[in-house]
């Protein structure tokens, strides 16, 4: 995949373990560790190994460090969570703080991730888009619903996985392989434009088509990894 797929050469460094949504019981701890973390307790880690010393990290905006190192991407570490133990420096593992089962805290990661990106969108008495129906695309559905959108389109190629945003929360389904999304959105908006629109496909046509279906006074949060074109 590493050779054939052009975002992998962009996000990771080979060789290195993959797995960076990962979930473990302590099993050894270093010298230097605070005392909360002993053998036994479970944790979750952060993949995002930021610096703490550039402009970002002291600005609150740690997610988008400058000199970022990426867990389960070969920077800045070999390790991963593919793996029966592994190596995770403790200012990035985060002690479980319930009986959460292990399915459900591997996926803490990329629900973080919707939840920041949400957070900054704002969804609350406003429409939405949420373009890509994968993991990031769907808790991004389910969180801007709790959040009081009051409408959210979701637009993906495949009807199963509309299906299950409709179960996340979605109003209104838009397959893009039979439909034209700026026309669906311009009926569903009175011909307004999206007032917040998540890119969550990675699909650089997507990306770029975005800013065709934004009204004016908008927000837009890109999710996904995709080179503009």
């Amino acid at each position: 995949m590493y050779n054939t797929f052009l975002v992998a050469k962009v996000i990771a460094t080979v060789p290195f373990t993959p797995g960076h949504e990962c979930v473990g019981e302590i099993v050894a701890v270093g010298p230097d560790c605070a005392p909360e973390f002993t053998v036994g307790k479970r944790v979750c880690c952060e993949n995002h190994y930021y610096c703490g010393n550039c402009y970002q990290c002291n600005n609150d905006l740690k997610h988008i460090c400058q000199n970022m190192k990426q867990y389960g991407h070969g920077r800045g570490t070999v390790h991963g969570g593919c793996s029966q133990y592994t190596i995770i420096p403790a200012s990035y593992a985060y002690l479980l703080q319930t009986d959460i089962d292990d399915d459900k805290a591997c996926i803490l990661e990329p629900f973080g991730v919707a939840h920041q990106a949400m957070e900054a969108l704002c969804p609350e008495k406003d429409t939405v888009l949420v373009q890509g129906c994968g993991p990031i695309g769907l808790f991004s559905i389910g969180i801007c619903k709790a959040m009081g959108a009051s409408k959210i389109l979701a637009v993906d190629v495949f009807d199963e996985k509309l299906q299950t945003a409709k179960g996340f929360g979605a109003d209104v389904l838009i397959n893009g392989k039979k439909e034209n999304l700026k026309e669906a959105v311009l009926r569903e908006t009175g011909g307004d434009g999206i007032g917040r629109l998540v890119e969550a496909t990675g699909v650089p046509f997507m990306v770029n088509n975005s800013f065709s279906l934004l009204r004016y006074a908008l927000r837009s949060s890109v999710t996904s990894s995709a080179r503009f074109l």
